[in-house]
């Protein structure tokens, strides 16, 4: 008997290494690939240890890009109807660009003594060092001079980024985190060779409250304790939910079946699955019994007026229980 999987509604994907290729670009195969299942209803979702600053303009332009997971999941954005000019309102030229405003759905930033702590320890290496705060991606002019010998190494595998206005660069970098400590979603730093990151990795490790972990073997990067993107992942799919819950008896048409989908612009899309969506709803109000959350009577509607259209057209696969 074939396995029955369940319809895929999102798709969150690393930038480097897997949506980009080795240029830092997106392929004509790969953006073929993504509209096909934004065609389907499929959400599009960047997940990258970047910040919003640092997402490339090319991935904004993407179809069916509006979230994101920036900073390994200590930010998730909305992007709204304008991803390209949220992540232009990042860059140091900002005036330069047309900007919208995005909203951070979800804030993970490191305590004040914790990101002040961590910061001491990335200065005392004196390496490449990237502060990333509110979307921003702060620097200095030695690590940008440092980055750029780095990738004159026809070595190196880091991520070609260039230095375009998404890098604020900071006069005196302790200063700044004199004042903006409370704001910390992500320190990085980045090493001559994996040696010296190996070197380096116990001290961090050494600071209290924090998540360690490496984007390559030449980088430490340090957010607050229990920050990943799988958290950040359910968080906006828990944000998503409420989307639903909200909207609801919107996605009921006249004949007791559910739109596919709602674009953008608020009107809904038809030719939803025959049961999937049926079975999509009943796994998920089956998990959030699970997870001990409350009923929510949104879900119960929609499957009652799925499950009377399937009765009356004949249709079965569909979950019972």
């Amino acid at each position: 008997m074939p396995q029955k999987f369940p319809a895929i509604r999102l798709v969150a994907l690393d930038l480097d290494g897997t949506l980009l290729n080795r240029e830092g670009h997106v392929t004509p195969r790969t953006r073929a690939a993504l509209q096909a299942a934004v065609d389907k209803g499929v959400y599009i979702v960047p997940a990258t240890g970047r910040p919003l600053a640092s997402l490339p303009p090319e991935v904004a332009q993407l179809p069916g890009i509006r979230y994101v997971i920036t900073c390994n999941g200590a930010a998730v954005w909305d992007l709204g109807t304008d991803p390209v000019g949220a992540v232009y309102s990042r860059y140091s030229n900002a005036k330069e660009h047309h900007t919208s405003t995005p909203v951070c759905l979800l804030h993970s930033m490191m305590p004040v003594e914790t990101a002040r702590e961590a910061f001491a320890v990335c200065e005392s290496c004196h390496a490449d060092l990237r502060i990333f705060s509110d979307g921003y991606a702060c620097t200095d002019a030695r690590s940008i001079a440092l980055a750029a010998a780095r990738a004159a190494k026809k070595d190196s595998t880091e991520a070609r980024q260039p230095n375009d206005g998404r890098f604020t660069i900071l006069r005196d970098a302790a200063e700044w985190m004199s004042r903006n400590a409370f704001a910390i979603e992500k320190l990085c730093v980045f090493f001559e060779d994996p040696q010296q990151a190996a070197a380096a990795l116990p001290r961090f490790r050494a600071v209290p409250g924090v998540e360690i972990v490496q984007g390559s073997p030449k980088n430490v990067e340090v957010t607050a304790a229990g920050v990943d993107k799988g958290e950040a992942l359910r968080a906006l799919a828990d944000r998503m939910l409420l989307a639903i819950v909200d909207t609801g008896s919107g996605w009921v048409m006249p004949n007791h079946n559910l739109y596919y989908s709602i674009k953008p612009d608020g009107t809904y899309v038809e030719g939803d699955y025959p049961y999937l969506t049926y079975n999509d709803l009943y796994d998920l109000r089956k998990y959030l019994s699970s997870s001990e959350r409350p009923e929510i009577e949104t879900l119960t509607y929609l499957m009652g007026e799925k499950l009377q259209w399937m009765q009356n057209n004949g249709v079965t696969g569909y979950e019972k229980g």
